[in-house]
């Protein structure tokens, strides 16, 4: 299961026509999940937002999620949101592979430096 969480910071706030702000929008969120060799195959995905798609000759779970609302307004509002599947391995024990998610986001209007991940259960 991978939990995913967008909160706004005060630090990407944007100015608007009118004297208040607001939180910066998230625009195009993805996530690419590459699965060992050790895994044979993935099935039954499901994804509380978005959609996503396996490709077996790469082995990479797509999950696009889009624009993303850290305000807690619109499609896809602040929220927790879980992509969960199955894993059948090759063999009784997996190996002990840990590859890299790519998690990919637009903040448009924004610059952005010293960006940290506070964190990511998997």
């Amino acid at each position: 299961t991978v939990h995913l969480t967008a909160r706004p910071l005060s630090s990407l706030l944007q100015s608007s026509s009118s004297s208040s702000s607001k939180a910066a929008l998230l625009e195009d969120v993805s996530l690419a999940v590459p699965f060992p060799r050790s895994v044979r195959t993935v099935t039954d995905l499901q994804v509380t937002a978005g959609t996503v798609r396996y490709d077996e000759a790469s082995r990479v779970a797509k999950w696009t999620i889009g624009n993303v609302n850290p305000g807690g307004r619109g499609r896809n509002p602040a929220a927790n949101m879980t992509l969960t599947g199955k894993m059948v391995a090759n063999g009784p024990r997996p190996t002990a592979e840990h590859p890299a998610l790519q998690v990919c986001w637009k903040v448009p209007g924004a610059s952005i430096s010293g960006l940290t991940v506070a964190g990511l259960s998997v």
